[in-house]
């Protein structure tokens, strides 16, 4: 059960009736629990289906208070504003599929304030981002129209 402020009253919702991003947040409370307490724990996609400012301020709040490692891996590139770039990593996969991990601040000189990392990395300056190639839906609706014999 979790207990929330609704219409002026403290109720209790039932834990598989809340959002998919509060039950997201409360799922990471023993790894945050476990990094506070010195150790390590890896969170993946940690900001998936939560709202941007909540991940902003959570992380704002929590990493002072750590005292052991927090890894996320994280699409949102909104972070890269405030994360410091020694603890930004990004990977990199060539063409030939082979796969590196680089800090920001080893792949170009950054001074906070200066430069603006969110928007030089998606500019392609720090490798990692991901390119969409052309999408034809016609054939591609072509293509299954055949596969199912000519029925569309």
């Amino acid at each position: 059960m979790v207990e929330k402020t609704i219409a002026g009253a403290v109720r209790r919702i039932p834990f598989e009736d809340e959002s998919a991003g509060t039950r997201k947040l409360l799922g990471m409370l023993p790894a945050l629990l476990t990094c506070s307490t010195g150790g390590t724990a890896l969170i993946d996609e940690f900001d998936s289906g939560i709202h941007d400012k909540i991940i902003h301020d959570m992380l704002e709040e929590i990493i002072p208070e750590l005292r052991g490692q927090l890894i996320l891996t994280t699409h949102n590139t909104l972070l890269l504003d405030t994360a410091e770039p020694e603890h930004v990593y990004v990977i990199r996969i060539d063409p030939d599929g082979f796969k590196e991990i680089r800090t920001f601040d080893s792949i170009a000189p950054t001074r906070k304030g200066h430069h603006n990392n969110r928007q030089r990395y998606l500019q392609g300056l720090f490798d990692g981002i991901p390119f969409i190639r052309m999408i034809d839906l016609e054939s591609i609706a072509e293509d299954l129209s055949e596969d199912l014999g000519g029925k569309s």
